[in-house]
């Protein structure tokens, strides 16, 4: 009685410590989410100082790390050579990650398959970003003008 006793109280405090840990990690990729918007540089140091302990991480906080380097790496004017990675996670979010990244998972496709030329898609993804509810808001912003940009870049390479 006394082992199993030893026995819970082990597991219920490795418990507190993943979740305090997870919950440390979710503070430090919001912190670089916000870094990201002015600090392409600041953000990119704090992504690759918590890179080796994303192995350990969670789902969702590797998950949101991936998000948070394709996010880096658009503000660093890094094009993207390939969907992969962006289509894992718009699935991702989709089906079971944090419903409030998944504008920011339409928002960075619609940015990546610009990169690859691929303007159906790209258009696919920004018009998702402009129905997922909230219209007062940066990215919603961010979407339409990529949307408009689109349009003017397709009308003068055709004039």
């Amino acid at each position: 009685m006394k082992l199993l006793r030893i026995i819970a109280a082990v597991v219920t405090a490795l418990y507190f410590c993943a979740c305090q840990q997870n919950d440390t990690q979710i503070k430090q990729l919001t912190n670089i989410d916000s870094v990201a918007d002015t600090g392409a540089e600041r953000a990119q140091n704090m992504i690759d100082s918590i890179g080796p302990y994303m192995k350990n991480a969670t789902k969702a906080s590797r998950n949101y790390y991936e998000l948070l380097k394709i996010k880096n790496q658009d503000k660093a004017y890094i094009p993207q050579t390939s969907d992969s990675t962006i289509t894992r996670l718009v699935e991702y979010y989709e089906s079971k990650g944090d419903k409030k990244l998944l504008p920011m998972a339409y928002y960075y496709a619609g940015r990546i398959y610009m990169d690859i030329n691929n303007v159906p898609e790209a258009l696919k993804y920004l018009q998702k970003v402009t129905r997922t509810g909230d219209h007062n808001n940066q990215l919603t912003y961010k979407a339409y003008s990529q949307i408009g940009y689109v349009f003017i870049r397709s009308y003068t390479t055709k004039a």
